[in-house]
């Protein structure tokens, strides 16, 4: 299942953040290794029909499981 490359991915991005040096990693200023809300089914139908497609696989199990920065 696709879910599983997504296994502690929300937890290595909060251990990153406190690495020494981590405000230097390239985009680190604007996000701060900040993470929403998961999405959920609801929310992610309701983009795509805003949208008018259907998104890739693993790019709709990445935001039922590790939302980017808000």
């Amino acid at each position: 299942m696709t879910e599983d490359i997504w296994v502690g991915v929300r937890e290595r991005v909060l251990q990153l953040a406190e690495h020494p040096g981590a405000h230097k990693v390239f985009g680190a200023p604007s996000h701060g290794f900040r993470l929403g809300p998961v999405m959920g089914e609801d929310e992610l139908a309701a983009l795509e029909a805003d949208l008018g497609v259907s998104l890739p696989v693993q790019y709709r199990s990445f935001l039922l499981c590790v939302p980017t920065t808000v």
